[in-house]
């Protein structure tokens, strides 16, 4: 079951659907649009090391440069 914080940022999935999405999605979805608590959760509930993993996979017109320098250089280091 999503917490509150996923399901706002899956606004465009049905709720039955939204259950069953891959937890790439759900991580690049935090990653680009989420807050402190969103953050937190994936990296609690996924491990650093799988959030790493796909934050050096997504493309740079994904996130904003300011975020992503954010991410890179404070978050997931």
């Amino acid at each position: 079951m999503l917490s509150q914080i996923f399901k706002i940022l899956l606004w465009d999935f049905s709720e039955k659907n939204k259950n069953a999405l891959p937890a790439e999605l759900l991580i690049r979805r935090s990653l680009a649009y989420g807050g402190a608590d969103a953050l937190r959760e994936i990296l609690r509930s996924y491990g650093k090391n799988k959030v790493r993993e796909i934050f050096k996979s997504m493309k740079n017109t994904e996130i904003s440069a300011r975020r992503f320098n954010y991410l890179q250089n404070y978050l997931l280091r």
